[in-house]
């Protein structure tokens, strides 16, 4: 389950960057 939390986590982390930048 680990991979899907980073996985998850990079998609979260990809999703603020674009709506902040």
């Amino acid at each position: 389950m680990g991979e899907a939390v980073e996985y998850l986590r990079a998609i979260t982390t990809e999703l603020i960057t674009s709506s902040v930048g």
